[in-house]
């Protein structure tokens, strides 16, 4: 499985290594879940429990949860472009989806991403990659 957000801090690539420390276990906790990286790729457990600081972590979560084909239509037909971008810093969600929609744009639109809400930088296109960045590609 590949990484679901662009997260800073994320384990995609030392997954497997964490991972191979573990002893055997029927429990398992991670309270700074992140972009999921060691319980995506994990074997599963008996018991699993995640937690994040960030709220918006936990709200993208439950949508993956709770419905995934709707929040992929959303995301999936937001155009890449950089209004987009500045409004999900600035604009304020209806709802806890168009707030799970903002947070993905956030993590996939910038480089640099940091998760206080500040703009680190958006993925301009200064070397005619366009089709790097077409929205079947980001999402």
């Amino acid at each position: 499985m590949g990484a679901i957000i662009k997260y800073p801090g994320s384990k995609w690539s030392l997954a497997q290594w964490i991972i191979s420390l573990f002893p055997e276990h029927h429990s398992y906790l991670e309270p700074f879940f992140g972009s999921g990286a060691v319980l995506f790729n994990k074997p599963r457990s008996n018991i699993e429990t995640i937690n994040d600081l960030d709220g918006n972590v936990v709200n993208l979560f439950e949508w993956i949860k709770r419905d995934p084909e709707l929040l992929a239509h959303e995301i999936y037909y937001t155009p890449y472009a950089r209004q987009i971008y500045d409004n999900a810093f600035s604009g304020i969600p209806k709802n806890s989806l168009e707030k799970a929609v903002m947070f993905y744009i956030r993590m996939g639109m910038g480089h640099g991403t940091r998760t206080t809400g500040e703009k680190s930088g958006w993925k301009n296109d200064i070397q005619g990659r366009e089709r790097a960045y077409a929205a079947r590609d980001w999402c």
